[in-house]
């Protein structure tokens, strides 16, 4: 496989108005053929000028292209690019590098100036011009509601670096969340609530080798407790939590063939 990956300017504009990006990410691959000793192949790999943006949520509220340098390089993984292009910058393993890198797989595109009208609108599939981007869920930022949060920021790696705090629910989210914006909708309001704490007797084991439509799952389903309801919703991470009321055990799950024998976090695979 071959891996093109680019690494975009970080400019006083981006420091100004909290645009953070990462120091390398892939923008295109492609695989050969399967090439016997002595062989080579010509591989063409095309990026679209989408891949280059940036999002910028605070000035212009949607995509800019940064004005500078924008370096391309082929490399094994990420951190084989970012060697490549540091070397083309003229850094080596006395720098910090972990790799010496190759020059002879980085070129440069150069944009000449800071573009943030190219991206006002969305694409559609069909290649035609569709909605405006601009900034969604606003609201979500944790600093609207009473408190001062410093994120962590490129420009300021080790002054902004993350530390535990206690959030609390406050009068402002309180407020917040009584508004227009997150009442409940009257569609939402109408629907009805599932059944729970049935006691009718079923357990897990009764539906061995039911059939996955089969009408007697919902019957089961009426002994969760409202408690196991959202245990089973909102707690997974490799495994399913289990129901006391149905007499069903905490699992953990393989994802895919590679855990059937990998184990980590000390769990054992099922």
């Amino acid at each position: 496989t071959v891996q093109l990956y680019f690494q975009s300017p970080y400019t006083d504009y981006d420091i100004e108005y909290g645009v953070e990006k990462a120091s390398v990410e892939l923008c295109g691959y492609d695989k050969t053929d399967i090439l016997e000793p002595g062989e080579s192949q010509t591989i063409t790999i095309t990026v679209d000028l989408e891949e280059l943006r940036a999002y910028d949520s605070e000035n212009e509220e949607g995509y800019i292209l940064d004005e500078g340098d924008y370096y391309f390089a082929v490399g094994t993984d990420a951190h084989d690019a970012l060697n490549n292009i540091l070397a083309a910058k003229g850094y080596t393993v006395e720098d910090g590098m972990t790799a010496e890198g190759d020059t002879s797989l980085v070129d440069v595109w150069t944009n000449d100036e800071l573009d943030t009208d190219i991206f006002d609108t969305s694409t559609t599939y069909d290649g035609e011009e569709g909605a405006e981007i601009t900034n969604q869920f606003e609201s979500a930022d944790i600093n609207n509601y009473g408190y001062e949060i410093t994120y962590l920021t490129r420009s300021d790696w080790e002054g902004t670096f993350p530390e535990a705090i206690q959030l609390s629910l406050n009068d402002e989210i309180i407020t917040a969340l009584e508004s227009e914006e997150y009442k409940i909708t009257d569609a939402a309001q109408e629907m009805e609530m599932p059944t729970t704490d049935a006691n009718n007797g079923m357990t897990l084991i009764t539906l061995k080798g039911a059939d996955y439509d089969d009408e007697a799952w919902e019957d089961l389903l009426d002994n969760l407790s409202f408690d196991e309801m959202v245990a089973v919703v909102t707690q997974g991470a490799m495994k399913t939590t289990g129901a006391t009321s149905i007499n069903a055990p905490d699992t953990t799950c393989s994802d895919g063939p590679v855990d059937v024998t990998l184990s980590t976090t000390a769990r054992t695979p099922s």
